[in-house]
C-alpha cells in the first residue's frame, strides 16, 4: 500500500534544481511573454496541430497530463478497492482499469493514446496488458469494441486466449457472443471447466454455448446445476445434451436441500447417488430430502448422518434416524454435541441411543467451557468410557 502511495506522490514531485540567476529569469520571462502574444499563440497552435511534430515533442516530455493526474487523485478510494481484487502486482494497469471501473472513457482514451510513447509504456500503472481481460470480466463491451477498432496496432494489443473463459466465468453473455464473433484468438483456450461453469445459474449463457460452441460440456455441467438447485438447467441439459451426470449430482442436490432436483434426478436419470446424499442432508438439516431418500432409494447412509446431526443439534433428524435406520452413530456424535454445548442432545444420545463410549467428549466440553455438559457426562459414564487424552 505504501508503495502505491509513493507512486502517486511521485507524479507531482519536482526535482530540486539550482535557481537560475536574475538574468536568466528575465530571459525566461521574455520568452513566456512572446508565447502569450497572439503571434506566439498561433505558432503554438500550429505545433499542436502538426501530428508528426507533436508526437516528437511528446517523446521527450515527462509527467502525466493534468486530466490524468486529477483523475488519479480523485480515485484513491477506488484504487484501493481495486487493489484487493488483484492477485499480484497490484499497481499493474491500475489507471486504465480505474478508468474502466469508473466509466471514464475520456481518461481511458487518453491513457490508450499515451501507449504510443515508450516512456509511458514503462510505467506499470499505465500497463495495458491485462486491460482487455478486465473489461471482459466486467462486461465492458464498449471498451473491447474501442480497442478492437482503434488500438489494433498498439504495442500491447494482444488478446488473451483465455479471455473467453474469463467472460463465461463472469456470466457476461454479451461479451461472450462478441468475442466468438469478432476475436477468435481470444477463444482458442476455451476449457470444459469454463463451459460447465455456465450451468451454475445462467441458462441463457448455457443455451448460447450449447448452440454456438456445441462441444466442451462434461458431466460436470449437470452436476453443478443440480448442486446449485437449478432445476431448469438440469432439465435443459437432460433434454438437449448427452453428457448426463454422475452420482455427484444427486449427492450435491441432497446436501444443499434441493428436493425438487433430487426428485427429478430420481425419476428421470439412472446415475443414482451414494451414501453421501443422506449423510449430507442429515448434516445440513434437510429433513424432507432425508425422508425422501430413505423412502425411495436404497443407498442408505452411514454413521456420519447421525454424528453430524448430533453435532449441529438437529434432534428431529437424530430421532428419525434412530427410528427408521439401523446405522446408528459413533462416539463422534457425543463428541460433537458435547463440544458445542448441546446438553439436550447429550442427554438424548445417552438415554435413547445408549452411546456406550464417549471418548474424550467430557474433556472437550470442559475445554470449550461447557461445564454443565462435563458434569453430566462424568456423572453418567464410568471412567472406562472416557478418554481424557494426554
Amino acid at each position: 500500500m505504501l508503495h502505491l502511495w509513493r507512486i502517486i506522490q511521485s507524479r507531482n514531485k519536482v526535482d530540486d534544481v539550482e535557481q537560475p540567476p536574475d538574468s536568466m529569469l528575465e530571459v525566461e520571462e521574455a520568452r513566456l511573454k512572446a508565447w502569450r502574444s497572439p503571434a506566439g499563440a498561433e505558432v503554438a497552435a500550429r505545433v499542436i496541430r502538426n501530428d508528426e511534430l507533436f508526437r516528437l515533442i511528446m517523446t521527450f516530455k515527462r509527467g502525466l497530463p493534468n486530466l490524468v493526474l486529477e483523475f488519479e487523485r480523485d480515485s484513491l478510494d477506488d484504487w484501493f478497492d481495486l487493489i484487493e481484487r488483484q492477485d499480484e502486482c497490484p499497481e499493474l494497469g491500475m489507471l486504465p482499469k480505474l478508468a474502466i471501473w469508473k466509466n471514464n472513457f475520456r481518461v481511458f482514451r487518453m491513457l490508450q493514446g499515451l501507449q504510443e510513447f515508450s516512456y509511458y509504456r514503462q510505467d506499470p500503472t499505465l500497463n495495458f496488458g491485462d486491460v482487455r481481460r478486465f473489461a471482459a470480466v466486467n462486461g465492458r463491451l464498449d471498451v473491447l469494441e474501442y480497442l478492437h477498432l482503434y488500438a489494433e496496432n498498439a504495442p500491447s494489443s494482444q488478446w488473451d486466449p483465455h479471455m473467453l473463459n474469463e467472460a463465461i466465468y463472469a456470466g457476461q453473455l454479451h461479451v461472450v457472443r462478441w468475442l466468438i464473433t469478432h476475436r477468435k484468438e481470444a477463444c482458442i483456450s476455451l476449457t470444459s471447466k469454463a463451459m460447465n461453469s455456465s450451468a451454475a445459474g445462467n441458462l441463457e449463457l448455457l443455451k448460447f454455448l450449447h448452440e454456438e460452441v456445441k462441444h466442451g460440456f462434461t458431466t460436470g455441467a449437470m452436476n453443478l446445476a443440480a448442486e446449485r438447485g437449478r432445476l431448469d438447467i438440469v432439465r435443459f441439459l437432460h433434454e438437449n445434451r448427452l453428457e448426463g451426470c454422475t452420482t455427484r449430482a444427486m449427492d450435491g442436490a441432497a446436501r444443499n436441500g434441493h428436493l425438487n432436483v433430487v426428485k427429478f434426478l430420481h425419476e428421470n436419470r439412472t446415475e443414482g447417488c451414494t451414501t453421501n446424499a443422506m449423510d449430507g442432508a442429515a448434516r445440513n438439516g434437510h429433513f424432507e430430502v432425508l425422508r425422501f431418500l430413505h423412502e425411495n432409494r436404497r443407498e442408505g447412509c452411514t454413521t456420519t448422518a447421525m454424528d453430524a446431526a448430533a453435532q449441529f443439534n438437529r434432534i428431529h433428524i437424530v430421532e428419525f434416524l434412530r427410528t427408521h435406520r439401523h446405522e446408528g452413530c459413533s462416539e463422534w456424535a457425543m463428541a460433537g454435541a458435547a463440544a458445542n454445548g448441546h446438553i439436550d442432545m447429550v442427554r438424548y444420545l445417552h438415554q435413547q441411543i445408549h452411546v456406550p463410549r464417549i471418548g474424550g467428549s467430557a474433556s472437550i466440553a470442559a475445554q470449550n467451557g461447557h461445564f454443565y455438559v462435563f458434569e453430566y457426562l462424568c456423572a453418567n459414564y464410568p471412567p472406562n468410557a472416557h478418554d481424557y487424552g494426554e
